[in-house]
């Protein structure tokens, strides 16, 4: 047990590197290099989500959004429907009004 902790405990370097540091030193320099990438990584993130926002935007406020383009076609189409019924039922009141 002795051995164990004398030996995390010295100062070493890692294979193919010339920084010496103990094992938890070693662990320190580590997790700080994740969580600079981590914090690059959340900003490139929120860049590129910022970014995608702009631009849907201006997409939709210069193009055409094909979802509200539909329910407007699928109204209209109602409605065509509901006077195509209408006129229907109008010409089957004259033509009953003719035969008397």
């Amino acid at each position: 047990m002795d051995r164990w902790i004398s030996a995390l405990t010295q100062n070493r370097s890692l294979s193919g590197g010339t920084d010496t540091a103990t094992a938890s030193g070693h662990a320190a320099k580590f997790m700080a290099q994740v969580s600079g990438s981590l914090i690059s990584v959340e900003t490139d993130q929120s860049y590129a989500s910022a970014r995608w926002d702009a631009l849907r935007s201006a997409e939709l406020s210069q193009g055409v959004d094909t979802d509200q383009e539909l329910q407007m076609l699928m109204r209209i189409e109602q409605a065509y429907a509901a006077n195509a019924r209408v006129i229907e039922t109008v010409d089957t009141l004259m033509r009953t009004l003719i035969e008397l």
